[in-house]
């Protein structure tokens, strides 16, 4: 969630907008859940005994 607070405002710079606190909240969210689903799968692939 925090490298998602860093990461947005670089993005709008070239724009000046800039994120309110529910998108800079649900972008976080999106992409924690990602980066779990991505990790989960990475695991069943290759470890997939254990599942």
């Amino acid at each position: 969630m925090c490298f998602n607070l860093l990461v947005a405002p670089v993005v709008y710079a070239a724009t000046g907008e800039s994120f309110s606190h529910v998108q800079a909240w649900s972008l976080g969210l999106l992409g924690l859940v990602t980066l779990s689903l991505s990790t989960y799968l990475f695991f069943v692939m290759f470890v997939p005994e254990k599942f």
